[in-house]
């Protein structure tokens, strides 16, 4: 049974989305897409592109964007169903007025989570209907980094910091959970990570095997 983020968050369940590229598909592919509907995965990760007036999915600058599914395709083929939200993973800055517009002619906005280069568009993304997660990068100093993004975000009044994997810690998910702050996980892909951030408790985990993180969820975690 399909259960949408907000039911999954509402029973304390860490929300799986599926990453583009999942169940062994091609990236940004008609067939991710349509693994990631099939796979019950609550939320779908996409990396956007721009192209002049085209916006199409593909993590890396292509050759021919003409090739690649635009925007408005994977919308058309994630409208119907209502309980699926989207990670727009924008690659450029300027990204988020040009995918909102696309996603409010379809009355979507509720369903949308913005990471990647926008971590400063939050007044813009929230008055346009959408979602930010804060996104962090590995470096040398992912201990200060994560802390000075909690600053930032309780300053700024968002609770959700997308990251690495690797940068989270027993220590640091407790004590951002006392600020009332959470993680999400990108990109998990082996049971044995999975099971660690499942028992921990995160907030999403982002996987290219949703299947296997659903069903470690229902094992560790319970049932909704």
């Amino acid at each position: 049974m399909k259960y949408s983020p907000f039911e999954v968050i509402d029973s304390h369940l860490t929300v799986i989305t599926a990453h583009s590229g999942c169940e062994n598909t091609l990236p940004n592919s008609r067939a991710h897409i349509a693994e990631a509907i099939k796979s019950d995965a609550e939320m779908i990760e996409i990396d956007v592109r721009r192209s002049g007036s085209l916006l199409y999915l593909s993590h890396d600058v292509p050759e021919n964007p003409e090739e690649c599914v635009s925007l408005d395709e994977f919308l058309d083929m994630v409208l119907p169903y209502e309980k699926i939200r989207i990670n727009f993973d924008v690659k450029t800055e300027e990204l988020v007025p040009y995918v909102m517009e696309k996603v409010n002619l379809r009355d979507m906005a509720s369903r949308t989570v913005f990471t990647g280069m926008c971590n400063d568009k939050k007044e813009e993304i929230e008055a346009l209907g959408g979602e930010l997660w804060m996104s962090l990068w590995p470096s040398s100093d992912n201990e200060g980094d994560i802390m000075k993004m909690e600053e930032r975000c309780i300053s700024e009044d968002l609770t959700v910091i997308n990251l690495h994997y690797s940068m989270i810690t027993d220590e640091n998910f407790k004590r951002l959970k006392g600020k009332g702050l959470a993680f999400s996980a990108w990109t998990v892909d082996t049971e044995e990570e999975i099971r660690r951030l499942l028992e921990m408790g995160v907030f999403n985990i982002t996987t290219r095997c949703p299947r296997l993180a659903l069903k470690l969820r229902n094992e560790i975690q319970g049932r909704i």
